[in-house]
C-alpha cells in the first residue's frame, strides 16, 4: 500500500477552515470530523483510516478513530461475543464515552469500536445521537476520523457522510471500475456529505520505484 496519508489530509484542510467562501465550506467549531469510506467491501477503509489517524497524531494534534458500522465492526458481525461496548452504547446512553475509547499506546491514537451493534443500524445513525456523539468527540480531538462503511452497500451510511466536514472515498487499485467510484460519490452527495478526494489503495508498482521517478 503506497500513499501518503499526511500530505492528503492537509490538502483537503484548506477546504475546511472558518474563513473560506461563503457557501463552499461548511462552519467548523472545534476540530476536524472527515468520514472515510468506498464503493463496496474489503477496499481497506479500516486499515487507511487507522494509519491516516496514526500520521496525525503527534503531526496535526491529537485524533481519535471511530468505527461506525454498526454491523460488522472492525470486522465483527453483531452475534461476535468479541464485541465490546463503543458507539453503539454512547448512542443508546448505556454507556459513557470515556469508557469505550481504547488508546493505541505507540502513537496515542484514541480508537472507538462500534459496540455491540444493532439490527436497526439505519434508524440508529439518522438519529440525531450521532450527530450529538460528533459533537462532543470535536471538542475534544483535533481530528475526528470516521471509519464509515461502505457507502455502495449500505443506504445509511450517507446519514454518516451528513455529519463530517467532508468524506473521502478509498478506491481498491486495479479492482473497483470507474463508474461504482461514480455511483459512490453520488451517494455520499445524496446524503448531504461532501466528496473531498479519494485514497488510491494497494497501488501496485509493475516497473521499478526508481523509473517511477523519472517518468
Amino acid at each position: 500500500m503506497k500513499y501518503d496519508a499526511e500530505s492528503n489530509l492537509l490538502a483537503a484542510q484548506p477546504t475546511l477552515t472558518d474563513d473560506a467562501p461563503a457557501g463552499n465550506s461548511r462552519r467548523i467549531e472545534g476540530g476536524r470530523v472527515l468520514a472515510v469510506t468506498s464503493a463496496t467491501h474489503g477496499e481497506g477503509v479500516s486499515t487507511v483510516t487507522r494509519r491516516l489517524g496514526q500520521g496525525l497524531c503527534g503531526q496535526l494534534g491529537d485524533a481519535i478513530v471511530v468505527d461506525t458500522n454498526l454491523r460488522a465492526g472492525w470486522g465483527l458481525p453483531v452475534s461476535s461475543p468479541a464485541r465490546r461496548p463503543g458507539l453503539t452504547e454512547v448512542l443508546l446512553n448505556d454507556a459513557p464515552m470515556d469508557s469505550v475509547i481504547d488508546v493505541d499506546v505507540p502513537r496515542q491514537l484514541h480508537l472507538m469500536p462500534s459496540g455491540s451493534g444493532t439490527p436497526n443500524a439505519s434508524a440508529m445513525l439518522a438519529s440525531g445521537a450521532l450527530q450529538r456523539t460528533v459533537q462532543q468527540l470535536r471538542q475534544r480531538y483535533r481530528w475526528v476520523l470516521l471509519d464509515m462503511p461502505p457507502v455502495g452497500v449500505y443506504p445509511d451510511a450517507g446519514a454518516i457522510g451528513r455529519v463530517a466536514d467532508g468524506v473521502i472515498l478509498v478506491v481498491q487499485a486495479e479492482w473497483t471500475r470507474a463508474d461504482v467510484v461514480a455511483q459512490a460519490q453520488r451517494a455520499v452527495l445524496r446524503g448531504g456529505g461532501r466528496v473531498l478526494g479519494s485514497i488510491l489503495n494497494r497501488r501496485r508498482h509493475h516497473i521499478p520505484d526508481w523509473l517511477y521517478h523519472i517518468l
